[in-house]
């Protein structure tokens, strides 16, 4: 299981990279994790190369299964490696009013709020895809004067794949309720 510890804020906002004191044991799951889309990649090549397409449904497989298989594979390799990076809305907001549109967003998402200080929020929510209530999908955000840095991961027992596309849509809503001619928060 991956475990936040001893989160760094002040290393994470000037690396734009979420820094905490990880074990060797999150280290070779994040590897594991990264090697699960190998297969997504290289059988689908591996089957075009050697394999004679000549029905209608080889040629589905050719044209369609198979590039989806390999874009999700590259899609879930680039996400795995990049989870950590942070990710940066810039704003004319100061630190309170940022903060308030993230708790905003937590109440319109019905996100409970795990973690809260001066400069960094966590927000967890039970993961949609499991079906377990251990699996937790946490969203931290890290305020600055006039910039928000955040970055969405996933948390359980076994696995931890990459989160593929939470953080666009809290990007969306953040920029919403960020917008420079003022801050919806009602």
């Amino acid at each position: 299981m991956r475990e936040l510890r001893k989160i760094n804020i002040q290393a994470s906002i000037s690396k734009k990279r979420l820094t905490y004191n990880e074990s060797w044991l999150n280290i070779f799951a994040r590897v594991t994790t990264l090697l699960l889309f190998v297969p997504c990649i290289l059988y689908p090549v591996i089957m075009m190369a050697t394999l004679q397409f000549t029905n209608a449904n080889e040629l589905f497989f050719l044209y369609l299964v198979f590039p989806v298989s390999i874009l999700i594979g590259i899609y879930g390799i680039f996400r795995g490696l990049t989870e950590k990076r942070l990710i940066k809305i810039e704003t004319s907001h100061g630190k309170e009013t940022i903060t308030e549109a993230i708790l905003t967003l937590a109440k319109e998402n019905q996100l409970e709020i795990f973690r809260k200080s001066a400069n960094c929020i966590i927000l967890n929510s039970s993961d949609p895809l499991s079906f377990s209530e251990d699996r937790k999908k946490a969203r931290m955000f890290f305020i600055g004067d006039g910039m928000l840095l955040f970055t969405v991961m996933r948390f359980g027992y076994k696995a931890n794949y990459p989160v593929f596309f939470t953080h666009l849509f809290i990007k969306r809503d953040l920029s919403k309720l960020l917008r420079k001619g003022g801050v919806n928060l009602t």
